[in-house]
């Protein structure tokens, strides 16, 4: 493999303020590093017995738990105004008026997707299906979905007006602030069908995705426009987009730790370049976050942010950039 393009950035991300432990991360529209974090420890409460249960109760200590957002800038963080936990498996994403919105992995029925106000107050909670393996916010504010095997083929008594089955179903959605559907994807033209939303970046107003079974390159807008590209990829997990380009990070076994670089054509991808990054996205995935947001990719292990830009794999195969 070729030598592996430097990150364009390393730096330590910043203790929390006493009393705040995090529970996810995720990267803004712009770059900009957010962590929801909780007041109380729920590493403690996910800890494994001798028979592989929890010794906890993640579920039940997250009802009454507290919250906060951070945003990383530098070496400083600031925090949100305090919120309901609620819920053990959070995503989260900033719209572009600053709200935020709060979503539930693991809905139990209930709605879970909460916007979140800039004083700490909560609208009322709306819902977007149980198995949600991603989310995030577009730049005119809507809501892009993906979601795993559970909640593609889970979701039975959840159904929006004028649809047969739950939006989950597709695989990959958009909806509105309010809840209603905008668009979904189309079925794949290889398998017929999106079991899994593997890795999903939004530019724009578009969608990237990259889905289970024959892991193609998915672009979809909310407005129902959408195109396939195939792909020789297995269980990427983050991608990076710089048109024509696409660089893909993680896979199986011992892709774990891969990255490749992809060029559209036509209906298809050509592989450009092949290298290792120095973590492992694969299964199971050793790091706090590995995420693609508009033309980077971002990692997170053992409390250190690593970014590398698309761009320097496109001059590493000598394309320009």
């Amino acid at each position: 493999m070729a030598t592996t393009p430097q990150p364009d950035s390393v730096v330590r991300v910043p203790e929390l303020p006493n009393g705040w432990q995090a529970v996810n991360y995720a990267i803004l529209q712009d770059g900009l590093l957010a962590i929801l974090a909780a007041n109380v420890d729920l590493v403690s409460e996910w800890k494994r017995d001798e028979r592989g249960g929890p010794i906890g109760d993640p579920y039940k200590v997250a009802e009454t738990a507290e919250a906060k957002i951070f945003t990383v800038g530098g070496n400083s963080v600031d925090g949100s105004s305090v919120f309901p936990l609620l819920t053990p498996f959070p995503s989260f994403d900033r719209f572009p008026d600053g709200r935020w919105l709060v979503v539930g992995g693991r809905t139990r029925g209930k709605p879970s997707a909460r916007i979140i106000e800039k004083d700490g107050s909560v609208e009322t909670p709306f819902m977007l299906g149980d198995g949600i393996e991603h989310m995030k916010i577009d730049e005119r504010g809507s809501i892009w979905v993906g979601w795993f095997d559970e909640g593609v083929y889970g979701n039975d008594s959840w159904r929006l007006e004028g649809h047969e089955w739950p939006p989950s179903a597709y695989g990959v959605a958009a909806f509105s602030e309010r809840g209603e559907i905008l668009s979904f994807a189309p079925s794949p033209p290889a398998n017929g069908h999106i079991s899994d939303c593997y890795a999903l970046n939004v530019i724009g107003s578009d969608a990237w995705t990259c889905t289970y079974g024959e892991f193609p390159i998915l672009r979809m807008s909310d407005d129902g426009k959408a195109q396939w590209w195939e792909t020789q990829l297995s269980g990427p997990r983050a991608l990076a987009i710089q048109l024509p380009y696409i660089l893909a990070v993680g896979g199986y076994s011992d892709d774990g730790d891969t990255a490749v670089l992809l060029k559209l054509e036509g209906n298809a991808t050509s592989e450009l370049g092949r290298w290792r990054l120095p973590l492992n996205v694969g299964f199971p995935n050793q790091v706090e976050l590995i995420d693609g947001r508009g033309e980077s990719i971002f990692a997170i292990q053992d409390s250190t942010m690593r970014r590398w830009h698309i761009g320097n794999f496109v001059e590493a195969v000598g394309h320009s950039s």
